[in-house]
This record gives structure tokens, sequence and C-alpha cells, in this order.
């Protein structure tokens, strides 16, 4: 459940980012995501294009907005960023910022420049979809359980500038397995990196479009597809560069559910130290376990990386 975030014509750098992942139940999650996105472009950057592999949209109904459809599931959490991530602190005499102490994630032991970015906590972010939309493209992303917004910014970020969002997305997912070898049920979740979520957003799309492309009967079938590749740009370069990420997990109280096994592949590595006690500093209870795993650029900083893209199998088995 990592977000894609990009914008179809101006190239961005995703500096830092950080999925916390907290079980609220066996299938409910509430992820915070952090963001330090820097413009990398000439022009300014005044929206962004965001891709999420969960239904976070309700039911379309008449005179409804899309914020109001989004309103139970996403949530702009910007203004409590400085209370709520670790080691972030407003440098001193500029409020208008936010720097981030942290640590070298090649070699723990040795720190690094810290990562520093505009920050307005009263700057406003507007969700939308693309002006074509209607009641019926958002069925057609509930049905597929695979959504996309636009994040309009009323400040926009102008060339070169880094800007930190953080947002909290609610949803259900996984899939559960109720008979085990365990004599417990289990939930299999799977996580994947944001080019992953991009790629299979394009393709659950693609495949319905060829499939209603040689069917008469349904016409408007085929524009909704057609409009929702398009309006996303899916045909569009991907031009997003992610030089570190840091997914953390925290699967919740030992008495109700735990992490069997996991398992990763591509662009991702296990965190030094992880599994670990909850901190408090962190907001995480101290008698929980916390995993973590890291990806992104800046683990090879001696290689001409190229992004393959991560992903995280987990299996929570579920007391009762």
């Amino acid at each position: 459940m990592c977000i894609e975030v990009y914008h179809p014509e101006l190239p961005i750098g995703i500096r830092y980012a950080h999925a916390k992942i907290k079980l609220i139940a066996a299938e409910r999650l509430e992820v915070q995501y952090t963001f330090l996105i820097q413009n990398m472009g000439h022009v300014d950057l005044d929206d962004l294009y965001v891709l999420y592999p969960r239904n976070v949209f309700s039911k379309p109904t008449a005179g409804a907005t899309v914020s109001s459809l989004l309103s139970g599931a996403l949530t702009d959490v910007t203004v409590n960023l400085k209370d709520s991530l670790y080691g972030i602190t407003a440098p001193l005499g500029n409020p208008d910022q936010l720097m981030l102490e942290q640590g070298n994630p090649n070699l723990p032991s040795f720190p690094r420049l810290p990562l520093v970015g505009s920050w307005y906590p009263n700057s406003r972010v507007t969700w939308s979809v693309p002006s074509s939309f209607a009641a019926d493209h958002i069925s057609l992303m509930r049905l597929y359980k695979y959504s996309g917004w636009i994040a309009k910014l009323d400040a926009p970020i102008v060339p070169h500038e880094s800007r930190w969002f953080s947002w909290i997305i609610t949803s259900t997912g996984g899939n559960l397995v109720e008979e085990t070898a365990l004599g417990f049920p289990i939930v299999i979740h799977d996580i994947a990196g944001p080019i992953d979520v991009r790629r299979t957003f394009h393709e659950l799309y693609e495949r319905g479009l060829r499939r209603h492309e040689r069917d008469a009967t349904r016409p408007d079938r085929e524009q909704l597809y057609r409009n929702i590749i398009d309006d996303f740009f899916m045909l569009f370069q991907r031009r997003v560069e992610l030089r570190y990420y840091d997914l953390t997990l925290l699967p919740g109280p030992p008495s109700e559910r735990f992490v069997v096994s996991w398992q990763m592949d591509r662009d991702l590595r296990f965190r030094s130290g992880s599994p670990r006690h909850g901190d408090p500093a962190f907001n995480e209870p101290p008698d929980e376990l916390v995993y973590e795993w890291k990806s992104g650029s800046i683990l090879r900083p001696n290689d001409s990386w190229k992004d393959h893209g991560f992903g995280l199998k987990l299996l929570i088995a579920i007391r009762q």
C-alpha cells in the first residue's frame, strides 16, 4: 500500500518518503505517508497526481463532491508533521522550514546532511479528479479497488524547492485465510513499491479497455477506461526520482496479531535493528514490535541505480 506521487509533465524528486503502516484490525489499515518532494522542473508545480492500490472512494451520490467522497479515507495532516515524525525540527529563526536529522541508511553509525524543506502548515491541499470524470468513473475505480486523484496546491512548489507533505489514508485490504496449520486465521498483505503501483494501475485499466473495445454493446464503458488511462497520463513517461523510502509496519498488540513471515524482493532491504520494540519517542507502544524496511537510490551511492520497484508480502496471524 505504497502510493505513487507524480506529475505528468514536470520531473519531481522524492528526497524522502516514509510510509508508516498501522493495522487497526486484521484487514483495516491506517497509513501515514510523509514526503519531501522537490520540483526538479523549471516552472511552478501546482498539483500532484496520486495513485493508490486500494479503494478510498465512498459510493457516489447525486451532488457529492470529490472531497466528500474522500473525506472518510484521506486526511491532510501536514500541519501536525513537526509532532508526528521523530527527528524533525524547525531550523532556528525559520518557521517556514522543517529539517530532518537522519543517519546514513548505508552506514547507520555515521550521520549525513539533514533534509531541509519548506513547510506551509496552513497551505491548503484540495482533493480532486480530472475534469472529465463523473460518478461512473468513480464507480469503476471502486470496482477495481485502484484509486487515483489529484492534490491541488494553493501554494505552488517553485523550481528547485523541496516541500514537506504528510497524509493519512485509511482503507481495507488483505486476503483472509480462515483455516491454517497454525490454528490461527492469517491475513496476507501485499505491498508494492510506487513504480509497481503505477504499472498495475495502467495494466488493470488497459486490460479492461481491450476487453470492452470488442464489446459493441457497451461503447460508454470503453470511454470510461480511456478517460482513466488518458487523464492520469499513463502513456506518458514517468519522471520521478525515488531517493529514499522508509517503510514501517506496526502490526498491533501481540495478543491480537503478529507477523508470521515476510518475503521481499528487488530494491528493498531490511533495516538494521529490525524488528525492534516500539519507541514512545516515535509514538509507538513499547510493548509492540515494529518492522522496518528501506529502498531508494541512496542505498546504492556508487552505482548507476535504476528504480526496479519492490515488493513485500506479509503473513499476519490473527489471534481469536
